[in-house]
């Protein structure tokens, strides 16, 4: 997660193949780009390009940060847990803040290390998604799972929310059927029976 700002900064791409650097044919920018079958926006124009005829450049600024205010579950909340976002699988969040991107598959929202919740729609500002719990490794209930957002093409997102505690997911289990088998029982049943007055109890049938 990222918890804070930092300074704007630009820093030239370096490839080496031991100590020798690749040389650099510095060509204009080609415009989109696709990223496992994203077809990737612009970023914002905050900031302007960095420029130069020897060295591809990459500038990392403050105003393209992406940044999260705010997280809420809006279906699928449980109140077993005392923690603020908790929920069952597939419940949805609503995540609000500023620079997201409009082009959803651009928007990358994880839960722990292992899983996502997937977005189901974006703006600029707010991200809906669906939380996937399923995979290799099932998500385990009950423990908490860092919420991070990142946002293709412009970065990790600021996780600017006032209360620390809902920027973490915990995952509520769900009981939804059940298959009883009618089948014979023979159980032998005891009943205590009460003392007379005299202390000795009553003799039992043979």
């Amino acid at each position: 997660q990222v918890v804070s700002d930092t300074e704007d900064s630009t820093s030239a791409l370096s490839v080496m193949m031991e100590d020798i650097p690749a040389a650099q044919e510095v060509v204009a920018d080609t415009g989109s780009v696709a990223y496992d079958g994203c077809a990737l926006s612009p970023g914002s124009d905050c900031i302007a390009d960095p420029v130069s005829s020897h060295a591809f450049l990459f500038t990392m600024a403050v105003c393209l940060t992406p940044s999260v205010s705010s997280v809420v579950i809006s279906s699928g909340s449980s109140n077993a847990s005392a923690m603020p976002i908790s929920g069952f699988n597939g419940a949805g969040l609503i995540i609000e803040g500023s620079g997201f991107s409009d082009n959803s598959c651009q928007n990358v929202v994880s839960l722990g290390d292992n899983h996502h919740c997937v977005v189901t729609s974006s703006s600029t500002s707010q991200l809906t998604c669906t939380v996937d719990g399923a995979g290799e490794t099932p998500m385990p209930s009950l423990k908490e799972q860092k919420i991070a957002v990142t946002v293709r093409n412009s970065g990790s997102a600021l996780m600017a929310v006032s209360d620390p505690d809902t920027a973490k997911f915990y995952l509520v289990p769900k009981v939804t059927s059940t298959n009883v088998k009618n089948e014979e029982f023979n159980a032998a049943a005891t009943t205590a029976s009460p003392s007379t007055e005299g202390g000795v109890a009553p003799e039992k049938p043979s």
